[in-house]
């Protein structure tokens, strides 16, 4: 694992999903994982204060625990109220297998960049990436 890898963070209560994700974003990012939203959530928040956060977070939506509307929700209301800037502010993908047009404007009325339905290809993952500035030049 390299240092100056960015950090990512996959949050997915399937195993197989998360398995898949992390296998594609290792190429270019130091990942941590969470098999459901409020570990993820805490996850995110202990990085946060230890000063090292999240560059990108893939957040699954139906999940025990907390759903992933939820995690996007306390996630940005905590970068709020430690004064992240909106540049540093972790880029979160929502990854759901809910084509459903409520579920989409929802996760970007409450702060996602991006939503990816599942099964995606890591072509519309990197591409997403992509879009984000984060890719690093990975090509798929």
């Amino acid at each position: 694992m390299q240092d100056d890898k960015r950090k990512a963070l996959i949050i997915d209560d399937n195993w197989t999903c998360l398995t898949k994700s992390e296998i594609l974003l290792k190429k270019t990012f130091q990942c941590e994982t969470a098999s459901n939203g409020f570990e993820g959530f805490l996850k995110f928040c202990q990085a946060l204060k230890k000063n090292e956060p999240f560059d990108l977070i893939l957040l699954d939506i139906n999940m025990p625990e907390m759903n992933g509307i939820h995690v996007l929700e306390a996630i940005r209301e905590i970068e709020g109220l430690v004064n992240v800037s909106s540049e540093k502010t972790a880029k979160i993908i929502m990854v759901t297998a809910s084509d459903e047009s409520g579920s989409i404007f929802s996760s970007f009325k409450k702060g996602c960049e991006s939503y990816l339905v599942k099964p995606y290809t890591e072509r519309q993952l990197f591409g997403e990436l992509e879009k984000m500035g984060l890719a690093d030049g990975v090509k798929v």
